[in-house]
């Protein structure tokens, strides 16, 4: 008499086989989760902020009578590695002018910082948007972009009064939407400001995915951009052009007092607002401060920080995919037609972010009395939205300064763990908030 073997089937259920015995299914091997590179990447980019703030404050990186105190060896590796880039009264010029170590050490944080922001976000953005991308792809893109765009921006930066580094540094500061520099600064009405650095910083507050989908449509391997995308394109440009208007106008209008640095003329005016519109949304170009702006712009500034780039990009704050979910929510809403939880998902994120601001404030109002509330709150969603813009170089000390530090960390991190909680959760959405 035969008897029939059972197998298990693809799914794992007991099939019967003729000319056998019966035997046990074999559990099936779990599918490997993409999203479990967070547990790798996060604990690695954590240990690199710790290893670079005990390279700052015991490493021979600093010049002589200028070594750092431990909050500004933390502030100055969080401030790196954020890419938030605020500048300091203990800054980069006080590094050991006869070695490179303090600046490379800077610049190793920095493209940690941006592999890490598009890695994480990248492959979350990815599996949300069914894109057809792998985790390995995500990884090889986020290298080859940041690669390109540093070769390509360095190449341009080059001049006799400029060092390699110095150009190769700038490049990888402005792609990573950090603000961070050494050497000389080409200003915002040059060609090299506006034709370079703005350009660059735009392009890697666009997000990984998008620069994805637009090298697999230039090179014929994708008919259309995705939803999300298009989003991207549509919300930047208006952000851009809306944001240089309106800072325009700010600046062409003024009664320029003795000093003033747009009193040359409309043209310097319009580079300058040019400028800001790009740096509000996370590049932090130290261009002018903050200090030295009319007081409207300085309100406005402080609305575009907290708008932001877009996911899986250097760039930090709410996003502006953020705001457009929220806006088609609402109007869906009103319409009596269905709201996605995407929605849901961009209105957790958007309490979360303001409950972030609102926690900082607090903390620096009490640790910081001598400054303005207004000023406080510009640092606080600077620091948030890791932009780095600030009034004036940041002399913060103590706890104070402390409060900056967890500020940046959170509005780096925190972005990074909706989109990855989205991913796990929502298998609907056409376009990716944080």
């Amino acid at each position: 008499m035969q008897v029939r073997e059972e197998t298990s089937d693809p799914r794992g259920e007991t099939v019967a086989r003729a000319g056998g015995t019966p035997r046990p299914a074999l559990p099936l091997a779990p599918a490997p989760d993409p999203l479990g590179l967070l547990h790798k990447l996060i604990p690695a980019y954590l240990v690199l902020i710790f290893a670079g703030a005990g390279m700052f404050k015991f490493g021979p990186v600093m010049a002589a009578g200028h070594e750092m105190s431990t909050v500004h060896a933390v502030f100055t590796a969080i401030n790196a590695a954020t890419l938030t880039g605020f500048p300091s009264t203990v800054g980069l010029e006080d590094f050991d002018e006869e070695g490179l170590l303090g600046p490379v050490t800077v610049l190793v944080l920095m493209v940690a910082g941006a592999l890490f922001s598009m890695i994480a976000g990248g492959v979350a953005v990815v599996r949300i948007l069914r894109l057809p991308y792998s985790p390995g792809q995500v990884v090889s893109a986020a290298f080859a972009s940041l690669l390109l765009a540093v070769l390509a921006g360095a190449t341009c930066l080059l001049s006799p009064d400029r060092r390699v580094f110095d150009s190769v540094f700038q490049a990888t500061s402005a792609f990573s939407n950090s603000g961070l520099y050494v050497g000389r600064l080409s200003g915002a009405s040059t060609v090299r400001g506006q034709a370079v650095l703005l350009p660059i910083a735009f392009l890697g507050g666009l997000g990984l995915p998008v620069l994805m989908e637009v090298f697999d449509r230039l090179t014929g391997s994708r008919r259309r951009l995705s939803t999300h995308a298009r989003v991207v394109f549509a919300t930047s440009a208006l952000l851009y052009f809306a944001g240089t208007a309106a800072f325009f106008l700010m600046l062409a209008s003024r009664r320029t007092p003795p000093g003033w640095p747009y009193e040359s003329g409309w043209r310097d005016a319009l580079a300058a607002a040019s400028a800001t519109a790009v740096n509000a949304r996370g590049a932090g170009l130290p261009l002018e401060f903050a200090s030295s702006f009319p007081r409207a712009m300085q309100w406005l500034l402080i609305v575009l920080m907290a708008v932001g780039a877009n996911p899986a990009g250097t760039g930090g704050g709410i996003k502006a995919t953020t705001v457009a979910q929220l806006w088609a929510g609402v109007r869906d809403a009103l319409r009596d037609g269905v709201v996605p939880r995407a929605f849901g998902v961009a209105a957790a994120w958007t309490g979360t972010y303001c409950a972030l601001v609102f926690a900082g404030l607090l903390l620096l109002v009490w640790r910081v009395p001598d400054m303005s509330g207004d000023q406080l709150l510009f640092l606080a969603v600077s620091a948030t939205s890791n932009v780095g813009l600030a009034h004036d170089p940041v002399s913060i000390v103590g706890p104070g300064l402390y409060t900056l530090c967890a500020l940046m960390l959170a509005g780096r991190l925190a972005p990074v763990f909706v989109l990855w909680w989205m991913a796990r959760t929502t298998h609907d959405a056409e376009v990716a908030v944080a």
